[in-house]
């Protein structure tokens, strides 16, 4: 990743949290808004893992664990993980690392995408297309692919996969009803 890639992906993130953003309001932003404080100490994060900048890397490390246990909001550096990550609620929020998120994935409070241990030891990692909704205390188990546009319901436990634009719910989660991206995109629009 270049420092470019790593701006844009930042400026992607901040622009989920206000329209028109200055630098000042980044900076405050930085400041006082914790999901975008998670996501831009990931980004630095991944930026400086893939650079082998081991020093600055150590620092930027320990800052973000600090940010973790603060916020419970476990997403390892190396995660496969779009532009737009938003996290909504925060506390309990855990991403495996060999995950894969799509871009404008929204997560809410207790979310887990997570692999699932099999005997033989390859149960497979998820995959999270583009404006993709995790509501609250949503479970991914798996070697699943949510497609794109599409909202998991509250306490729903995801080991199928969901196709594009459908609304999942249930344990285990099913398609209830299909036409999701129409709810993504109102979401997005209105949040």
């Amino acid at each position: 990743m270049t420092w470019q890639e790593c701006k844009y992906l930042i400026r992607e993130d901040l622009s989920r949290s206000c329209d028109q953003c200055s630098k000042r309001t980044a900076f405050r932003y930085l400041l006082t808004n914790a999901s975008f404080k998670m996501t831009f100490w990931f980004r630095i994060g991944n930026f400086l893992c893939e650079r082998k900048s081991v020093i600055r890397l150590f620092f930027v490390r320990v800052h973000y664990k600090r940010l973790m246990y603060r916020t419970g909001i476990q997403l390892p550096i190396g995660t496969q993980v779009g532009g737009g990550l938003q996290f909504k609620h925060f506390n309990g929020i855990v991403v495996n690392d060999k995950a894969v998120i799509g871009r404008n994935a929204t997560l809410f409070d207790g979310v887990t995408v997570g692999v699932n241990l099999r005997p033989d030891g390859d149960g497979g990692s998820p995959v999270i297309g583009d404006n993709v909704v995790l509501c609250s205390g949503a479970k991914i188990i798996g070697g699943v692919t949510i497609g794109r546009n599409s909202i998991v319901g509250a306490n729903a436990v995801v080991t199928r996969d969901i196709p594009e634009d459908a609304v999942a719910a249930g344990i285990p989660a099913k398609v209830i009803k299909m036409g999701g991206g129409e709810y993504v995109s109102a979401y997005l629009k209105h949040h």
